[in-house]
């Protein structure tokens, strides 16, 4: 099986800095409350919650941090940590480069657009669009969506 393209794609800085500052924002209350004894607001969120939510988002962002593509020949892989979608070369009608559009997904990550498309997006920009011959579009976010483009329609034609 021959390789024809890899790529690793981060999140964009901002969703980095969110997720790290709400983190670092639940770690405060949980030191402050657990540690100081001083309660945080009217009703302090009980401990087994803030550890909870902490380690959701730290599960969250170490998961989605970064979006992984191969394409060899026999599929398109796309990975988010230990979420992966395989499109087989087979199904691809067409590939062409788009833009990942906020009106469309409404945020990063694993989206379904309005569109009915599915979307595989680290940020609003460079993507690429797969015409898939049971119709429904898969999107996702790449660095490089001319080249990729051309890669992916040259081998899914031979």
């Amino acid at each position: 099986m021959k390789s024809y393209y890899r790529e690793s794609v981060w999140i964009s800085k901002w969703v980095w800095i969110l997720f790290i500052g709400i983190i670092v924002f639940l770690s405060s209350v949980l030191v402050v409350q657990s540690i100081f004894g001083l309660p945080a607001g009217w009703t302090p969120a009980p401990t087994y919650l803030l550890l909870t939510l902490i380690v959701a988002f730290s599960l969250i962002i170490l998961n989605f941090g970064k979006l992984n593509i191969k394409v060899n020949s026999e599929n398109i892989e796309v990975r988010y940590g230990i979420i992966k979608k395989k499109i087989s070369l087979n199904e691809v009608v067409s590939c062409e480069p788009t833009m990942a559009k906020g009106r469309v997904y409404g945020g990063v990550g694993i989206r379904l657009g309005v569109d009915g498309s599915l979307a595989y997006t680290t940020s609003f920009g460079n993507a690429v669009k797969i015409m898939r011959r049971n119709g429904m579009p898969f999107i996702f976010s790449t660095k490089n969506p001319e080249k990729l483009s051309k890669i992916i329609n040259e081998i899914s034609k031979s």
